[in-house]
């Protein structure tokens, strides 16, 4: 037969798929028929089986006695009449035999009995049994019968599908197929107009038409080429576009117009000049990159270089060819290729600045946390695979929102980029340093070595913060707090990493900033401590736990004392031992600072109440103040209403203030200070000789008292230098007119040379310890 001539085509694949397939099917569907006759076989034998039976012992139940040996035998060969039944025999109650017809037959199955009751619920009794066998082997031939149907009638329905399944492909598929091939053997052969002969409104048809409508437009894109050839060299030598011809080598062997007076290159010295010379240094294609694909037959695609004018003005460019070869001897190897140049500078410059804009701050023009995660990342993957060290200082500025608040923003990003620039000539050029958001700056160190040298760019670091920065004819003062870690002992990622080094910088801010502290393990539970801290501080504010102490500051000369430091104490049952050194540098942090300074002066001002109320008016108390005091507008407001509401004589009253709050330079703080002593209270300054520019604060601030800091009192008289420091500042005191007072007098010699060279007044626990109000009202502190 023709169909199996060309096992290869579409025909014979068809045909072998359907058959093998029709014939599976038929093998399937034939054993599930006769699963299934035979189980419906089986059960209806079944049921008639039993039906027969119930039947029977209806009959037998209730005429069994009237049965004599011959009609039973009648009987039961009228059932034996059934084809279906070999065997049965009846016997009476006593097992005797009444009647038998057919035979046993052991191979047909088991015989089975059935005892036969008369009468029914307490009057039922047994009259009988039966005993019966049915043939298995007409079962069988039943079964065969019904399946030998089923296939039949399956078959004759598979052979009909085929059939009309045959003649539908041989109509709708081969045919359309067979004219399809036949055109494209036509085509293959030369014929280019061959055309396929179908018309139908299937696939086919929609096929042959649009191949036909190809055909159609290949002859006119023929007649197109050739009219293009002809324009061709116009249209490469007038089109504004940078087009260009180089051979394999790289050299350029044509140039449009528009190419050359672009790039004001005369034809006569572009022609036989290498693309690679007119290639910007350090770029892609500087060297013999662009000849090395050519010559092995490749193509540049896209390829972003920058470009020499004849000027030596530079251009970015994108260069894309098309290879060919301009031999028709079967050499199909290229030996020109047809460039074209486009100018993207502007676009180059375009993703310039958006790639800083992503990755660069725009104040401080360091990169920023995203460059440096980015960097950071692949910093750690070249650790690990040289098994170097990576140090990274997390750096925060102290008081920067300070210069914001009393400068303005302006100044303050000033400020940013010249801090950024000073950490920046602060490490060497292989670290990585990037403003980390606010004013915080972050510095990668690869390689670095040890703690020593860590401690060393730290302490450079902090020096050049301190330095005074000059903007806007403002000299400004700040300090940064610095928090270090190590890659791989404080962490293995990033985030650790960098949150390590925040931990470490938020301790060396506790400290008072101006300070660098190393990550430690313990850090974390330090925070967490002085979390639970705040939280006590808060609940303890509103359950009333803080309470006020009085240290008298004694008169030298007549060793009496009529002015009292007011001192904060706190007590809870979870921090039972915590001193005013620990809880108010954290109250200052949080802000409670606020609400407790109020407490303090509301009640040492009722304290000083009580006292005038027993005729001892003359007492003075020293209160302290911190610096978000005097960065509060209320406050003076707040110390006006106290001294109304109590009737304290301002004067009275002396507000400390530490060296350090005027180092800020801040208006409003000189402000406040101007409004406290309109008010008519007195000013001191506390820990005096601590600061910087001491002096100058002198001049500037109209001050009433000078607290020397106990860290000077300590060594005299045995400390030279701390007791010429102690006369120096006694006697410019006196000359200023200003009250001198001694802090942390501990010891005999240090009171006797505070007497010898003239100092006014002095506290310390040589003195008397601070003391609870009740002895202040008792009047029982001894000196």
């Amino acid at each position: 037969m023709k169909i199996f001539k060309k096992k290869k085509s579409i025909q014979y694949t068809f045909l072998s798929v359907l058959i093998p397939s029709l014939a599976i099917t038929l093998l399937v569907v034939a054993v599930l028929i006769g699963l299934y006759v035979n189980q419906s076989t089986q059960s209806k034998l079944a049921a008639s089986q039993e039906s027969f039976m119930t039947l029977l012992e209806q009959i037998l139940s209730e005429d069994l006695w009237h049965y004599d040996p011959a009609s039973a035998d009648e009987l039961l060969k009228l059932a034996t009449y059934d084809k279906n039944i070999l065997f049965m025999e009846l016997s009476d109650e006593y097992k005797n035999v009444i009647g038998q017809a057919g035979e046993a037959v052991p191979e047909q199955g088991e015989v089975t009995s059935r005892v036969i009751y008369a009468g029914v619920g307490e009057h039922k009794k047994q009259v009988g049994e039966i005993r019966f066998q049915f043939s298995a082997s007409n079962y069988k031939e039943t079964v065969i019968t019904e399946i030998i149907k089923a296939v039949l009638l399956l078959i004759i329905s598979i052979i009909v599908i085929t059939v009309v399944m045959y003649l539908v492909y041989r109509r709708h598929i081969h045919a359309p197929i067979h004219h399809i091939m036949t055109t494209l053997h036509a085509y293959g052969k030369g014929d280019s107009t061959a055309l396929v002969n179908w018309d139908s409104n299937d696939e086919f048809g929609t096929l042959a038409t649009a191949f036909n409508s190809m055909q159609h437009t290949l002859i006119n894109n023929q007649r197109i080429l050739v009219d293009s050839a002809l324009r061709y060299q116009n249209l490469y030598n007038k089109t504004p576009a940078l087009l260009f011809s180089m051979n394999t080598e790289g050299v350029i062997t044509d140039a449009s117009v528009y190419f050359l007076h672009k790039l004001a290159y005369k034809k006569s010295s572009l022609i036989g000049l290498s693309m690679f010379e007119m290639v910007c240094e350090n770029f892609p294609g500087s060297g013999s990159e662009i000849a090395d694909r050519l010559s092995k037959g490749g193509r540049l695609t896209n390829f972003q270089t920058c470009i020499r004018t004849s000027s030596g003005e530079k251009i970015d460019v994108l260069i894309n060819t098309m290879s060919f070869s301009s031999t028709d001897e079967g050499d199909d190897s290229p030996d020109t290729s047809l460039c074209v140049m486009t100018d993207i500078s502007k676009q180059v410059h375009a993703q310039d600045t958006v790639f800083r804009q992503a990755n660069y701050d725009v104040v401080t023009e360091l990169p920023n946390r995203f460059f440096f995660n980015t960097r950071f990342r692949s910093l750690l993957d070249s650790s690990l695979r040289s098994k170097s060290p990576v140090t990274v200082i997390f750096i925060d500025l102290d008081r920067f929102k300070w210069v914001n608040d009393t400068f303005g923003h302006s100044v303050g990003d000033v400020l940013l980029a010249e801090a950024g620039a000073r950490i920046r000539r602060a490490v060497d050029d292989r670290s990585l340093v990037c403003r980390f958001g606010g004013d915080e700056f972050i510095v990668a160190l690869h390689k670095s070595r040890d703690t020593v040298e860590h401690s060393k760019v730290a302490e450079y670091l902090l020096r050049a913060l301190a330095d005074p920065f000059r903007i806007q004819q403002h000299e400004i003062h700040l300090s940064a707090s610095i928090g270090i870690s190590s890659f791989p002992h404080d962490g293995d990622s990033p985030d650790e990493l960098i949150g390590a080094a925040d931990t470490a910088m938020y301790h060396a801010k506790n400290r008072g900033g101006d300070a660098y502290e190393f990550y430690e393990g313990d850090m974390h539970e330090r925070i967490e401590k002085q979390l639970q801290l705040d939280h006590v501080l808060r609940t303890g504010f509103l359950e009333d736990r803080f309470s006020l102490v009085f240290q008298p500051i004694i008169d030298i000369k007549n060793r009496s004392s009529n002015l009292f430091e007011v001192l904060l104490r706190f007590s809870h049952p979870e921090f039972p031992n915590v001193s005013p050194a620990e809880f108010i540098p954290l109250a200052e942090t949080t802000g409670l600072i606020r609400p407790i300074g109020q407490f303090v002066i509301r009640n040492a001002l009722l304290h000083l109440h009580a006292l005038d109320n027993q005729g001892e008016e003359r007492y003075s108390l020293t209160i302290n103040l911190s610096p978000r005091q005097l960065q509060d507008e209320t406050f003076v407001s707040f110390l006006h209403d106290q001294l109304q509401d109590y009737k304290i004589n301002p004067g009275r009253i002396v507000m400390e203030i530490t060296e350090n709050s005027l180092m800020e330079n801040n208006s409003r703080i000189e402000k406040i200070l101007e409004q406290i002593r309109e008010l008519g209270c007195l000013i001191a300054i506390d820990d005096f000789g601590t600061g910087f520019s001491s002096l100058s604060y002198l001049r500037r601030f109209e001050v009433d008292i000078l607290k020397i800091d106990q860290s000077f009192i300590q060594n005299v008289p045995d400390d030279e230098a701390d007791s010429n420091l102690i006369r120096g500042i006694i006697n410019m005191a006196r000359e200023l007119g200003i009250v001198v007072i001694a802090e942390g007098v501990e010891k005999k010699e240090q009171y006797d040379f505070l007497i010898e060279n003239g100092c006014d007044l002095a506290q310390g626990f040589y003195f008397s310890k601070p003391v609870k109000a009740e002895q202040v009202y008792s009047n029982v502190i001894n000196y």
